[in-house]
């Protein structure tokens, strides 16, 4: 109703309530004329006036939470509720002042209407640059009805971009001489994406003695995420002992976090052990051969060892290339063991070779066979009347030079001159005495001595792996002589009995597997250098190749016989018995 319109009014009720912009004559605190006109006639009635409290019109403000954390360059939201007390229903105007530069604040909406009695809700949201300076801010929060403001106050923190870091195991135990790793689990906080350095990492206090150390590598962690690197602490044998502390600093950007470890260096186990290798040997006489003494050092022993023999017979006279040797700590020191055989005795010997450093003592022992003369070619001297002969040479030096060169010849040689020497003097008198049988003995040996021409030619085949040489060289012989010296004689065998047939063809299977397993032996001992499983699985290797490639040629010459039989058949051609 305007201030200036002309209307005709009619009370029905002694006591109302004026709403504030209507006409009225005031005439008293407690009462209230209002004026009317009706054409010429005015009448004025007095009426009582009821005046209502101001908290029907009141509202109040909320923030929830009121107190919020926020990184730079991140945002946070608030809920700013209007709530209406008593009869409010006008709009509520949203605002803010005193926020820091690069700090800026929104509502949504920036203005909203309670109903009466009710409540509404906007939401404030704090956006902070990434340059904006860390700390504590108050943000006036402003409300407004028409020309009454109210404020309300919002607490803003503003954290920076971190990172942690924790390490793992801790403490770190070390045994001396021993090397050290702990795991450093690198955590992104709030946001931290930067390069972290571990440069500056170092000991704190007193170091270790003869301790060195490789901090852990430059890592980028995933927004709020983890990465990890590695501190690597490398000790001495002869260093201290005791307890450390290591800190480990990390650097990203303006930002630097530090993690301390403590480092306990422990007293190491000091002691040695000895091997030799080959663990056997074979000498003719006047001849000589070595063998490789190994101290390896356990713990953080790193003194020096003595090596003695004892238990050499009388003519077999021994020398050390380096004596005393003195491995590194948590290493191994050689020394090169010749032997030469000078009027030894013929057989086996059992030496002892013992290495000492102060109260420590430790031995191990080598199998050395001094083989008769004429270089243990008995019978193939007696054959052809000359260990000077071509093939005598042959056989020597391909023994000699080449097999007894390799860990798996040398072992092999063991058991097979053990077999060898045990008929071989009785059968070489034999043959000196009878030109008959020296006539069958060169028979007899002419394809072996093929056979063993094809061996060494394959032999030199491998010249930078002698064992592989050694391996295959031997198969090849084997399976050869298999096939000349039991394939065919088994031949005639297979032809007169089914049954035989049988036997051999389960033999044959039987035979197959072991030969695979010795072949997966002799690598396995070649591989760790057992010295005692060569001997037993080379000759395992040799006799069942000689067996199976036997038995194998035996049955294909017998099937090729039988299909020829066949073909005659069908042929209807004469049968020659």
């Amino acid at each position: 109703m305007s201030s200036h319109a002309l209307f005709r009014c009619t009370f029905r009720h002694r006591q109302v309530w004026i709403p504030f912009f209507a006409v009225l004559l005031i005439t008293s605190a407690l009462s209230v004329i209002p004026v009317g006109f009706s054409g010429n006639l005015s009448r004025v009635d007095e009426i009582a006036l009821a005046t209502l409290p101001s908290a029907t019109m009141n509202y109040s403000i909320t923030i929830a939470p009121s107190s919020v954390r926020v990184v730079r360059g991140g945002s946070v939201s608030s809920t700013v509720t209007i709530t209406s007390i008593g009869i409010l229903s006008q709009p509520v105007t949203l605002n803010s002042s005193g926020a820091p530069a690069g700090v800026t604040v929104y509502f949504a909406p920036n203005r909203v209407t309670p109903p009466s009695g009710g409540s509404v809700n906007s939401t404030i949201t704090v956006n902070v640059l990434p340059t904006t300076a860390p700390g504590n801010y108050s943000i006036d929060v402003i409300s407004t009805v028409e020309l009454e403001s109210r404020h309300t106050t919002m607490t803003v923190e503003v954290i920076p971009p971190d990172f942690g870091i924790a390490c793992v195991p801790n403490p770190l135990i070390i045994q001396q001489g021993d090397t050290g790793r702990s795991t450093c689990t690198i955590t992104s906080i709030y946001n931290f994406n930067t390069t972290i350095s571990f440069s500056s990492s170092t000991w704190v206090g007193t170091p270790p003695t003869y301790a060195t150390f490789s901090p852990p590598s430059d890592v980028w962690p995933p927004v709020n995420g983890t990465v990890q690197t590695v501190l690597i602490i490398y000790t001495s044998s002869t260093g201290s002992t005791g307890t450390f502390t290591f800190r480990v600093i990390g650097t990203g950007g303006s930002i630097t976090r530090s993690a301390d470890l403590s480092v306990q260096i422990e007293a190491g186990t000091r002691d040695f052990a000895i091997s030799t290798s080959p663990e056997s040997l074979s000498i003719t006489p006047g001849g000589s051969a070595t063998s490789t003494v190994t101290v390896q050092s356990v713990g953080v022993f790193s003194e020096p060892v003595d090596l003695t023999v004892s238990g050499a017979p009388s003519g077999l006279t021994t020398s050390f290339a380096t004596n005393p040797v003195i491995p590194p700590g948590g290493g191994v020191a050689h020394s090169v063991l010749t032997l030469t055989a000078a009027g030894a005795p013929i057989g086996t010997h059992s030496i002892t070779i013992t290495g000492t450093s102060g109260t420590l003592s430790h031995s191990t022992t080598l199998t050395v066979q001094v083989m008769s003369s004429g270089g243990g070619c008995l019978i193939a001297t007696a054959t052809y009347g000359s260990e000077l002969s071509n093939e005598v040479q042959f056989l020597r030096n391909f023994r000699d030079k080449s097999i007894m060169k390799t860990n798996a010849g040398s072992n092999f040689m063991v058991t097979f001159n053990a077999f060898y020497y045990s008929f071989s003097p009785t059968v070489a008198q034999f043959i000196q005495e009878h030109q008959n049988a020296r006539t069958i003995a060169k028979f007899v040996l002419y394809p072996l001595m093929g056979i063993l021409r094809i061996g060494a030619a394959v032999f030199d085949l491998f010249p930078t792996n002698r064992e592989a040489a050694a391996v295959t060289a031997g198969l090849l012989v084997s399976a050869l002589m298999g096939v000349v010296y039991l394939g065919l004689p088994l031949t005639g065998v297979l032809a007169c009995s089914s049954r035989a047939r049988r036997v051999a063809k389960r033999l044959q299977l039987l035979g197959l597997a072991i030969l695979l397993m010795s072949i997966v032996a002799v690598a396995s001992a070649e591989i760790y250098g057992i010295s005692g499983l060569l001997m037993v699985t080379t000759s395992t290797m040799v006799a069942a190749t000689f067996a199976v490639s036997g038995l194998i040629a035996s049955r294909m010459i017998q099937g090729f016989r039988t299909s020829i039989e066949k073909f005659r058949t069908e042929a209807k051609l004469p049968h020659r018995k």
